[in-house]
């Protein structure tokens, strides 16, 4: 059990945004009931990917989490503060863009953690949440 993993009690339940529809709620909370497990194999994966870290893409692929429910547990464990954001990009598995790489905050240079906190309070301010 990694040092990161005695911390999921004090990340947030799936969220949902203001304005959602009754489908969303839905989803959040069929999800909520597994939630600790996903957030617990996107943890893993990240202790293993160290600096290197890793996209959406690549955590849902390694994990097996399908992708419309790693990307929201990333989101969560990044708003918790255990994850960081980094500017860093890398290509999507079907070659559709790129996609922003996230690390554990522990593997994260000074100024990564400084720009993610900076991006992170405007996403709150863009972003409201409620809890389901």
């Amino acid at each position: 059990m990694t040092d990161v993993q005695l911390e999921l009690g004090e990340v947030p339940a799936p969220l949902h945004h203001r304005g959602a529809v009754e489908t969303e709620r839905e989803a959040a909370l069929l999800v909520r009931q597994n939630v600790n497990r996903y957030q617990r194999l996107v943890l893993d994966y990240l202790e293993q990917c160290a600096a290197e870290g890793a996209t959406g893409n690549e955590t849902s692929e390694a994990t097996g989490i399908p992708l419309d429910i790693c990307r929201p547990r990333l989101t969560e464990l990044h708003l918790a503060g255990l994850l960081v954001r980094t500017a860093r990009t890398r290509a999507t598995g079907r070659g559709l863009g790129k996609a922003r790489v996230y690390v554990l905050r522990r593997f994260a240079t000074i100024e990564e953690v400084r720009v993610d906190e900076i991006e992170k309070a405007k996403y709150r301010q863009l972003h409201p949440v409620r809890d389901v």
